[in-house]
């Protein structure tokens, strides 16, 4: 599985990315997102999960690539929680490559497959209140503000904001919220 977008590869995990994958959550910049306070070896659990996912389920987080020089961004995917059952998409960058539209631009790289080639009829986006700038990529993606989303794990939370989409909200966004 691969998408291409006008300047990036979105793609499953390889072996290789394990060290960009490590460096990314251990950037102090990160500092406040839920992963970034992964232990190395959490890390390291999380890494060879998305691998497994891939492998079992052709689905999960994997790396943004650059197409004109290869380098790895971040990461960005589609997980498919079971219980309930829904659909989250996500992204993390490194600082250097923030601010640039490359969040916006893998995501809607993942809604484009999500709700065509998959046929999902929805997707949510979940971030901590303390977090504008994913905030500003789900406003310029059109998302809108789930006030009664509960988290699959059953807790509030104060910090968290949901976000969703539906397939015919996207379907109807002019040029697929490309402002």
């Amino acid at each position: 599985m691969r998408i291409e977008t006008a300047r990036l590869i979105l793609r499953p995990f390889l072996a290789r990315d394990e060290d960009h994958f490590m460096a990314l959550f251990a950037d102090p910049a990160l500092a406040g997102d839920p992963l970034a306070a992964l232990s190395r070896e959490d890390c390291r659990a999380l890494f060879e999960f998305y691998l497994a996912c891939w492998q079992e389920e052709d689905l999960a987080y994997g790396a943004i690539e650059r197409r004109g020089d290869g380098a790895f961004l971040g990461i960005s995917g589609l997980a498919i929680l079971r219980e309930p059952p829904l659909c989250e998409i996500g992204w993390a960058l490194f600082p250097r490559y923030q601010r640039q539209g490359y969040a916006a631009e893998a995501a809607r790289g993942w809604l484009d497959y999500g709700f065509g080639t998959l046929g999902l009829d929805r997707v949510v986006a979940l971030t901590r209140k303390g977090n504008p700038r994913s905030v500003r990529v789900m406003e310029r993606l059109a998302f809108e503000i789930d006030p009664a989303f509960v988290h699959p794990d059953g807790k509030p939370s104060a910090d968290r904001l949901a976000f969703a989409m539906t397939a015919a909200r996207w379907r109807a966004l002019p040029a697929r919220a490309a402002s």
